[in-house]
């Protein structure tokens, strides 16, 4: 309806306008950061969340103007839901598959610091659900949809598990002071819920309680909301880190070595600070 193309509209001017805020600021946060670089150890590394916020950014703007003139939209199989001839809007399936690893690659390998290998796997789980999910919107016969369906949700369990897994074994071996510690903890936490959420939407959508244009303004809102999310606490986690990174130099000029506390010893030798033997 004019309503709701009216307020994609705003969405589209906002989006591009936080892509651009986003490029500009990460553009010369890099520009400013080369000189640490051999300096301070994995620095480079910190490049790499602005640069993926960015391209979520961007899969995000494409996804709401496919919404403006809607493009790869397909017809869900007779019985799916309340409407006859139900649109599914496929290329919000196409951004879930980009922007979902990079989702949780920030969540679990740049926040928890888990290794890659151990995100991999909840990874693949995830898209091999969402994948699964939007199948079952074109299967005839309802037994086997619902097949699908209950395998979309039980390798959600599956990967929500591993993920429930990186926060138990971070708080078990983090220290206490480590920067934005529990906001780390709070995004894949929330991505669990988040996730839940889309579930409900999706089987409320299945079974006929919701119209596909309900669907779609629930959906386009938990993706906006979800990456302004993460846009804004990895802007906090690295404010944060650089912060603690900073008073521990201070610490360091204005006092002796014997009286750094222990937080401002880790926080140096975590990012590679060479800091003197005392006798």
């Amino acid at each position: 309806d004019d309503g709701f193309k009216w307020i994609n509209k705003v969405v589209v001017c906002a989006l591009g306008t936080a892509f651009f805020v986003q490029a500009t600021t990460s553009a010369i946060f890099f520009s400013k950061t080369q000189r640490l670089v051999g300096i301070v150890r994995d620095v480079e590394y910190t490049f790499l969340p602005p640069l993926l916020t960015c391209v979520t950014l961007l899969m995000l703007l494409a996804e709401h103007l496919s919404c403006l003139k809607p493009v790869f939209v397909h017809i869900a199989a007779s019985g799916v839901g309340a409407d006859s001839g139900r649109p599914v809007h496929s290329f919000i399936l196409l951004e879930w598959l980009v922007n979902v690893p990079i989702l949780l690659i920030l969540a679990g390998n740049l926040a928890l610091n888990r290794p890659l290998r151990e995100v991999l796997r909840p990874l693949a789980v995830t898209n091999s659900y969402m994948v699964i999910a939007w199948a079952a919107y074109f299967v005839p016969i309802e037994g086997i949809r619902w097949l699908f369906i209950a395998v979309s949700f039980s390798l959600y369990v599956w990967a929500s598990y591993d993920m429930a897994t990186w926060v138990a074994v971070f708080r078990a071996t983090a220290r206490p002071d480590m920067p934005a510690r529990n906001l780390r903890c709070f995004l894949t936490i929330a991505l669990i819920v988040i996730f839940f959420l889309y579930g409900m939407v999706y089987l409320a959508s299945v079974m006929g309680i919701l119209s596909a244009h309900s669907e779609l303004i629930f959906v386009l809102t938990f993706n906006f909301a979800t990456k302004l999310l993460f846009t804004i606490a990895f802007a906090g986690i690295r404010a944060s880190q650089f912060n603690d990174l900073l008073v521990a130099l201070v610490r360091m000029k204005v006092l002796p070595i014997n009286q750094l506390s222990t937080g401002d010893v880790e926080a140096l030798e975590a990012e590679g600070c060479e800091l003197p033997v005392v006798d």
